[in-house]
């Protein structure tokens, strides 16, 4: 099975390891001041004017996490210098997570294959190729028994590690898919979004209807990328656009709902639970729905952030370049340092919940990947 599994048993790993945590890597917690250097964190009261929300834009001073027991305790650390990043990641636990990344190969259409990747005893990754098809891979969402991803070009519903194709670069009407993103609505039906905003439901059987389809694109004549996508319970529907904007399919997506500021303001990620939804992208700029039925920037992490999971309204988990990850508690952001990656570090994907995080990208430039597991505390 091509599932990546994080067993503790089988991978010599042990909560055992938790005990001297601390002692062995230390692992720093900081609230910083004002937010990120250069940046205004989002205002201090940012968002203040919606009651019953957290404030999300206040980065405080002094330790949180001091122990094992009430912080993050490492579990697992894999890298592979033939798995060039990772690009997806779906947990379930602790020691059950599953990764998509891409091998480079060099020899056709833009040189990488994704891969199913498997996590080995010895520390380093393997892994499968999900299809012949030159294309690296996008995020991954759902269970590790029952998650979706793609390769921008192929569409894949992948079960107990058997992958299935169930789109080739289209939907329904012969609109170009391109496929970015995705969210699970069911164990047999998902939302893709990608090329031109396009927006398709899949399902495991392969049929296809098309949602909703851009009618722009940049003032550039560029085309416009889903990069995030997003239903909540109510069947609202949010996209996170490479233009820096959110948009909504049910209003036409003619006039973005909302907007970063700055001269490189593509969006990279959404998540959400419930109808808490938060997007992430370049500059560092993180912002959420309000109760208004408005997206407001609520912080400044200062750097280029490429995935955003969202556990809770007050359990929120950011990062990017230069190894930046950063928690919201629910009255503040805290920047983390964990152990083994460097400024030279990109996090690419996070899956994380009430008692596990997993990180993933790539270590060192484009030529080391890593997979990064905790524990956490309670």
């Amino acid at each position: 099975m091509m599932r990546t599994l994080l067993a503790a048993a089988s991978l010599s790993l042990s909560l055992a390891a938790c005990l001297d945590f601390d002692a062995r890597y230390a692992t720093q917690l900081e609230r910083l001041d004002g937010g990120a250097s250069g940046s205004d964190g989002g205002g201090a009261d940012a968002g203040a004017s919606d009651a019953g929300l957290p404030d999300a834009g206040r980065a405080d001073a002094g330790p949180v996490f001091s122990s094992c027991d009430a912080s993050l305790c490492e579990l697992g650390y894999w890298t592979s210098g033939t798995v060039k990043q990772i690009d997806g990641l779906v947990a379930s636990s602790a020691t059950d997570v599953v990764a998509v990344g891409d091998e480079y190969t060099g020899v056709s259409g833009n040189g990488y294959k994704c891969e199913l990747v498997t996590v080995l005893a010895d520390g380093g990754m393997s892994g499968v190729e999900l299809v012949t098809d030159a294309n690296s891979c996008r995020r991954a969402a759902g269970r590790p028994d029952n998650f979706w991803t793609s390769n921008f070009s192929i569409a894949f519903h992948v079960r107990n590690g058997q992958p299935d194709i169930v789109s080739y670069d289209d939907c329904q009407g012969g609109s170009s898919g391109g496929w970015e993103s995705v969210q699970p609505l069911n164990d047999t039906e998902a939302l893709f979004a990608g090329y031109d905003l396009t927006l398709c439901r899949i399902t495991s059987a392969g049929s296809k209807a098309l949602v909703s389809v851009a009618p722009e694109r940049t003032d550039s004549g560029y085309s416009l990328y889903a990069e995030g996508v997003y239903q909540t319970p109510t069947g609202e529907i949010y996209m996170a656009s490479s233009d820096g904007t959110v948009r909504l399919p049910d209003a036409g997506l003619a006039s973005p709902q909302f907007e970063f500021d700055g001269d490189y303001t593509g969006l990279n990620d959404m998540a959400g639970v419930g109808q808490n939804v938060w997007t992430v992208g370049y500059q560092g700029t993180v912002a959420r729905l309000m109760p208004s039925g408005q997206f407001e920037a609520v912080f400044d992490a200062g750097v280029w952030l490429k995935s955003v999971a969202v556990v809770s309204a007050t359990d929120v988990w950011v990062a990017g370049d230069g190894a930046a990850i950063w928690h919201f508690d629910g009255q503040g952001w805290q920047r983390i340092s964990v152990p083994h990656l460097s400024s030279f570090s990109t996090v690419r994907a996070i899956a994380a919940g009430k008692a596990y995080l997993h990180l993933g990208g790539i270590r060192k430039y484009d030529t080391e990947s890593f997979v990064l597991s905790f524990q956490r505390g309670r």
